[in-house]
């Protein structure tokens, strides 16, 4: 994933951010998050 593509899902939505401290270098996306997103992105390819 690009820095690019990350803040593409911080401005959509996709990703929540925690925020520590004052300012824009404070913030964190929990593991939380990402974890739904891999749960709500991830198929297995069957074989048939």
């Amino acid at each position: 994933m690009s820095r690019v593509w990350v803040y593409e899902r911080l401005k959509d939505g996709t990703f929540v951010t925690a925020n520590f401290g004052d300012g824009k270098s404070k913030k964190r996306i929990p593991a939380s998050s990402i974890n739904e997103f891999i749960a709500t992105h991830t198929y297995s390819l069957s074989s048939g």
